[in-house]
């Protein structure tokens, strides 16, 4: 049971981090005013896929064990997530996304970009958290074979 919870954690966990830089790029260049070209920023997805798996899939085994989990506790599980994941894509994740595509951290100047990354996480918490909260629900409601409806 434990396997198949990991294993669904890490489905969800796949699915999510392919479209979360979608939807990032894709708002992102319509704020600046430009079209997307979703697939032009490679760092982004391997920032999002190596955070948001091995989570997912963490929370996959810890709702194996937690058949009964009340609303507030798992927003209180989406807040810590979220904000966690957002604050590890934005700094080390990026940085590490950057190194495997150009090969080095010459060209980046990751000093003065940290405090804007921080920022950006700080702002898109209140639409991200209800995001994650959905997420973790439909997660929840499929290891614990909770109908859709209730």
């Amino acid at each position: 049971m434990k396997f198949i919870s990991v294993l669904k954690g890490i489905i969800v966990g796949v699915i999510t981090s392919i479209v979360i830089p979608i939807v990032n790029i894709g708002v992102l260049s319509r704020f600046a005013g430009g079209s997307p070209i979703y697939f032009s920023n490679s760092w982004s997805y391997i920032a999002s896929f190596m955070t948001v798996v091995p989570v997912a899939a963490f929370i996959g085994l810890y709702f194996t064990n937690k058949k009964s989990l009340t609303n507030k506790q798992r927003w209180v599980i989406s807040s810590i997530v979220v904000l966690l994941i957002g604050i590890f894509i934005n700094t080390v994740g990026i940085t590490i996304g950057y190194f495997i595509v150009q090969g080095s951290l010459e060209k980046v100047n990751i000093i003065s970009e940290l405090p804007f990354r921080f920022l950006t996480v700080a702002l898109s918490l209140p639409i991200s958290i209800p995001l994650g909260k959905l997420i973790i629900d439909i997660l929840y409601r499929w290891i614990n074979k909770i109908p859709l409806e209730n």
